[in-house]
Protein backbone atom coordinates (compact mmCIF):
# COMPACT_ATOMS: atom_id res chain seq x y z
CA UNK A 1 0.00 0.00 0.00
CA UNK A 2 1.31 3.42 -0.87
CA UNK A 3 2.41 5.65 1.97
CA UNK A 4 1.22 8.77 0.18
CA UNK A 5 -1.84 10.49 1.60
CA UNK A 6 -3.50 12.58 -1.08
CA UNK A 7 -6.12 15.27 -1.19
CA UNK A 8 -9.72 14.15 -1.57
CA UNK A 9 -11.38 15.20 -4.86
CA UNK A 10 -13.59 18.27 -4.57
CA UNK A 11 -16.62 16.35 -5.88
CA UNK A 12 -16.29 13.66 -3.19
CA UNK A 13 -19.54 13.12 -1.26
CA UNK A 14 -19.26 11.01 1.88
CA UNK A 15 -21.99 8.67 2.99
CA UNK A 16 -23.67 9.32 6.38
CA UNK A 17 -21.54 6.58 7.95
CA UNK A 18 -18.37 8.07 6.49
CA UNK A 19 -19.36 11.54 7.67
CA UNK A 20 -19.79 10.20 11.21
CA UNK A 21 -16.36 8.58 11.05
CA UNK A 22 -14.75 11.78 9.76
CA UNK A 23 -16.43 13.74 12.54
CA UNK A 24 -15.09 11.25 15.11
CA UNK A 25 -11.59 11.56 13.67
CA UNK A 26 -11.59 15.34 13.88
CA UNK A 27 -13.10 15.28 17.37
CA UNK A 28 -10.58 12.65 18.46
CA UNK A 29 -7.68 14.80 17.34
CA UNK A 30 -9.02 17.78 19.26
CA UNK A 31 -9.56 15.67 22.39
CA UNK A 32 -6.03 14.31 22.18
CA UNK A 33 -4.51 17.77 21.73
CA UNK A 34 -6.41 19.04 24.77
CA UNK A 35 -5.20 16.09 26.85
CA UNK A 36 -1.63 16.61 25.64
CA UNK A 37 -1.67 20.33 26.46
CA UNK A 38 -3.14 19.69 29.92
CA UNK A 39 -0.49 17.04 30.65
CA UNK A 40 2.36 19.36 29.62
CA UNK A 41 0.84 22.29 31.52
CA UNK A 42 0.44 20.20 34.67
CA UNK A 43 4.04 19.04 34.37
CA UNK A 44 5.27 22.62 33.98
CA UNK A 45 3.22 23.88 36.95
CA UNK A 46 4.74 21.33 39.32
CA UNK A 47 8.28 21.47 37.94
CA UNK A 48 9.63 23.90 40.61
CA UNK A 49 8.40 21.59 43.41
CA UNK A 50 9.90 18.61 41.59
CA UNK A 51 13.31 20.28 41.40
CA UNK A 52 13.27 21.13 45.11
CA UNK A 53 11.96 17.83 46.43
CA UNK A 54 13.41 15.35 43.93
CA UNK A 55 16.42 16.56 41.99
CA UNK A 56 18.06 18.42 44.88
CA UNK A 57 17.67 15.44 47.17
CA UNK A 58 21.05 13.78 47.62
CA UNK A 59 19.82 10.33 48.61
CA UNK A 60 17.56 8.82 45.98
CA UNK A 61 15.65 5.64 46.75
CA UNK A 62 14.02 3.08 44.49
CA UNK A 63 10.61 4.66 45.02
CA UNK A 64 11.98 8.07 44.10
CA UNK A 65 13.32 6.69 40.83
CA UNK A 66 9.95 5.03 40.26
CA UNK A 67 8.24 8.39 40.74
CA UNK A 68 10.60 10.04 38.26
CA UNK A 69 9.97 7.30 35.70
CA UNK A 70 6.18 7.58 36.07
CA UNK A 71 6.31 11.37 35.85
CA UNK A 72 8.32 11.51 32.62
CA UNK A 73 6.86 8.45 30.94
CA UNK A 74 3.56 10.21 30.22
CA UNK A 75 4.83 13.18 28.17
CA UNK A 76 7.27 10.95 26.29
CA UNK A 77 4.67 8.42 25.16
CA UNK A 78 2.24 11.21 24.28
CA UNK A 79 4.88 12.59 21.91
CA UNK A 80 5.01 9.18 20.21
CA UNK A 81 1.21 9.08 19.98
CA UNK A 82 1.26 12.55 18.40
CA UNK A 83 3.42 11.16 15.61
CA UNK A 84 0.95 8.35 15.00
CA UNK A 85 -2.01 10.70 14.93
CA UNK A 86 -0.63 13.45 12.72
CA UNK A 87 2.25 12.08 10.63
CA UNK A 88 1.32 11.32 7.02
CA UNK A 89 4.01 8.61 7.03
CA UNK A 90 1.64 6.46 9.08
CA UNK A 91 -0.52 4.84 6.42
CA UNK A 92 -3.09 2.10 7.03
CA UNK A 93 -0.62 -0.75 6.52
CA UNK A 94 1.91 0.65 9.00
CA UNK A 95 -0.88 1.54 11.40
CA UNK A 96 -1.99 -2.10 11.57
CA UNK A 97 1.28 -2.82 13.40
CA UNK A 98 1.87 0.48 15.19
CA UNK A 99 -1.65 0.61 16.67
CA UNK A 100 -0.67 -1.86 19.41
CA UNK A 101 1.55 0.80 20.93
CA UNK A 102 -1.58 2.61 22.09
CA UNK A 103 -2.92 -0.01 24.51
CA UNK A 104 0.39 -1.75 25.32
CA UNK A 105 2.63 1.31 25.49
CA UNK A 106 0.20 3.95 26.74
CA UNK A 107 -2.94 2.64 28.44
CA UNK A 108 -1.57 -0.32 30.40
CA UNK A 109 1.64 1.34 31.69
CA UNK A 110 -0.17 4.57 32.62
CA UNK A 111 -2.64 2.55 34.67
CA UNK A 112 -0.09 0.12 36.14
CA UNK A 113 2.57 2.57 37.32
CA UNK A 114 0.25 4.92 39.27
CA UNK A 115 -1.48 1.81 40.61
CA UNK A 116 1.81 0.60 42.06
CA UNK A 117 2.37 3.98 43.71
CA UNK A 118 -1.12 3.88 45.23
CA UNK A 119 -0.51 0.34 46.51
CA UNK A 120 2.72 1.48 48.18
CA UNK A 121 0.89 4.40 49.75
CA UNK A 122 -1.80 2.12 51.21
CA UNK A 123 0.92 -0.32 52.31
CA UNK A 124 2.60 2.45 54.31
CA UNK A 125 -0.74 3.68 55.65
CA UNK A 126 -1.52 0.20 56.99
CA UNK A 127 1.74 0.04 58.92
CA UNK A 128 3.53 -1.92 56.16
CA UNK A 129 1.01 -4.76 56.08
CA UNK A 130 2.48 -7.24 53.61
CA UNK A 131 -0.86 -9.02 53.08
CA UNK A 132 -2.53 -5.84 51.86
CA UNK A 133 0.38 -5.02 49.56
CA UNK A 134 0.42 -8.57 48.17
CA UNK A 135 -3.33 -8.51 47.54
CA UNK A 136 -3.19 -5.17 45.72
CA UNK A 137 -0.20 -6.17 43.60
CA UNK A 138 -1.84 -9.51 42.75
CA UNK A 139 -4.96 -7.66 41.62
CA UNK A 140 -2.83 -5.31 39.52
CA UNK A 141 -0.99 -8.24 37.94
CA UNK A 142 -4.31 -9.90 37.08
CA UNK A 143 -5.64 -6.64 35.66
CA UNK A 144 -2.58 -6.14 33.46
CA UNK A 145 -2.70 -9.76 32.29
CA UNK A 146 -6.33 -9.34 31.25
CA UNK A 147 -5.44 -6.06 29.55
CA UNK A 148 -2.73 -7.75 27.49
CA UNK A 149 -5.01 -10.68 26.69
CA UNK A 150 -7.91 -8.55 25.42
CA UNK A 151 -5.50 -6.37 23.42
CA UNK A 152 -4.08 -9.37 21.57
CA UNK A 153 -7.45 -11.00 20.88
CA UNK A 154 -8.06 -11.76 17.18
CA UNK A 155 -10.13 -9.16 15.38
CA UNK A 156 -8.32 -5.98 16.41
CA UNK A 157 -7.75 -3.55 13.55
CA UNK A 158 -7.05 0.13 12.94
CA UNK A 159 -10.03 2.43 12.81
CA UNK A 160 -10.95 2.59 9.09
CA UNK A 161 -10.47 5.98 7.46
CA UNK A 162 -13.02 6.56 4.65
CA UNK A 163 -10.90 9.09 2.71
CA UNK A 164 -7.20 9.37 1.89
CA UNK A 165 -6.68 12.90 3.14
CA UNK A 166 -3.99 14.30 5.44
CA UNK A 167 -6.57 16.37 7.34
CA UNK A 168 -8.44 13.24 8.42
CA UNK A 169 -5.39 11.04 8.85
CA UNK A 170 -5.71 8.89 11.96
CA UNK A 171 -4.14 5.78 13.45
CA UNK A 172 -5.80 4.24 16.46
CA UNK A 173 -6.46 0.78 17.85
CA UNK A 174 -10.04 -0.49 17.53
CA UNK A 175 -10.70 -3.21 20.11
CA UNK A 176 -12.49 -6.38 18.97
CA UNK A 177 -16.00 -7.02 20.26
CA UNK A 178 -16.92 -9.71 22.76
CA UNK A 179 -19.78 -12.16 22.23
CA UNK A 180 -22.17 -9.85 24.08
CA UNK A 181 -21.33 -7.00 21.70
CA UNK A 182 -19.25 -4.99 24.17
CA UNK A 183 -15.69 -3.96 23.25
CA UNK A 184 -13.08 -6.20 24.85
CA UNK A 185 -11.39 -3.15 26.41
CA UNK A 186 -14.39 -2.74 28.74
CA UNK A 187 -13.16 -5.70 30.84
CA UNK A 188 -9.98 -3.87 31.74
CA UNK A 189 -11.82 -0.64 32.49
CA UNK A 190 -14.20 -2.36 34.91
CA UNK A 191 -11.24 -3.93 36.71
CA UNK A 192 -9.56 -0.55 37.02
CA UNK A 193 -12.74 0.83 38.55
CA UNK A 194 -12.64 -2.02 41.06
CA UNK A 195 -9.02 -1.26 41.96
CA UNK A 196 -9.82 2.38 42.69
CA UNK A 197 -12.68 1.24 44.91
CA UNK A 198 -10.33 -1.04 46.86
CA UNK A 199 -7.80 1.75 47.36
CA UNK A 200 -10.46 4.14 48.58
CA UNK A 201 -12.04 1.57 50.92
CA UNK A 202 -8.69 0.68 52.50
CA UNK A 203 -7.81 4.35 52.93
CA UNK A 204 -11.12 5.21 54.59
CA UNK A 205 -11.02 2.09 56.80
CA UNK A 206 -7.56 2.97 58.06
CA UNK A 207 -8.59 6.58 58.59
CA UNK A 208 -11.57 5.56 60.73
CA UNK A 209 -9.41 3.16 62.73
CA UNK A 210 -6.72 5.75 63.40
CA UNK A 211 -9.26 8.43 64.27
CA UNK A 212 -10.85 6.17 66.88
CA UNK A 213 -7.43 5.29 68.23
CA UNK A 214 -6.59 8.94 68.84
CA UNK A 215 -10.13 9.88 69.84
CA UNK A 216 -8.89 10.56 73.32
CA UNK A 217 -7.33 13.74 71.95
CA UNK A 218 -10.83 15.10 71.46
CA UNK A 219 -11.46 17.54 68.66
CA UNK A 220 -8.08 16.82 67.07
CA UNK A 221 -8.98 13.21 66.34
CA UNK A 222 -12.47 14.04 65.10
CA UNK A 223 -11.15 16.86 62.92
CA UNK A 224 -8.48 14.61 61.44
CA UNK A 225 -11.02 11.93 60.58
CA UNK A 226 -13.36 14.42 58.97
CA UNK A 227 -10.58 16.02 56.95
CA UNK A 228 -9.18 12.72 55.68
CA UNK A 229 -12.63 11.30 54.97
CA UNK A 230 -13.68 14.48 53.15
CA UNK A 231 -10.49 14.73 51.07
CA UNK A 232 -10.51 11.01 50.34
CA UNK A 233 -14.16 11.10 49.29
CA UNK A 234 -13.56 14.08 47.01
CA UNK A 235 -10.53 12.41 45.43
CA UNK A 236 -12.27 9.08 44.92
CA UNK A 237 -15.42 10.80 43.70
CA UNK A 238 -13.42 12.56 40.99
CA UNK A 239 -11.55 9.39 39.98
CA UNK A 240 -14.73 7.30 40.03
CA UNK A 241 -16.64 9.84 37.94
CA UNK A 242 -13.90 9.91 35.30
CA UNK A 243 -13.59 6.13 35.16
CA UNK A 244 -17.36 5.65 35.09
CA UNK A 245 -17.58 8.11 32.21
CA UNK A 246 -14.73 6.17 30.60
CA UNK A 247 -16.78 2.97 30.89
CA UNK A 248 -19.92 4.56 29.44
CA UNK A 249 -18.10 6.01 26.43
CA UNK A 250 -16.33 2.72 25.70
CA UNK A 251 -19.61 0.81 25.93
CA UNK A 252 -21.90 3.30 24.19
CA UNK A 253 -19.62 5.49 22.05
CA UNK A 254 -18.92 5.32 18.34
CA UNK A 255 -15.86 3.30 17.25
CA UNK A 256 -13.62 6.34 16.73
CA UNK A 257 -14.31 7.99 20.08
CA UNK A 258 -14.35 4.59 21.79
CA UNK A 259 -10.85 3.83 20.55
CA UNK A 260 -9.47 7.18 21.68
CA UNK A 261 -11.08 7.04 25.13
CA UNK A 262 -9.95 3.44 25.62
CA UNK A 263 -6.40 4.66 25.15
Amino acid sequence: MSSTITMTPLNFIASPEAQETLYDIRLGKYLFLVAFVVAVYDHACTLPEEIETVWKKKRKTFFLYLFIFVRYYTPLVLCVVTFGFFSTWMNHERCSHWMYFMPLGVTLPLMLLPGILMAIRVYALWNKNILILSGLLLYLATQISIGIWVTLLPGAKPLPVPVQNYEFHYCIYAAPLLKNGLPSSSLYVFMDLGYDTMIFSLTIARTIYMSRKIHRHGALGIGLMRSLARDGALYFGGIFAMNFTWVLIIVLGSPGIRGLIAM
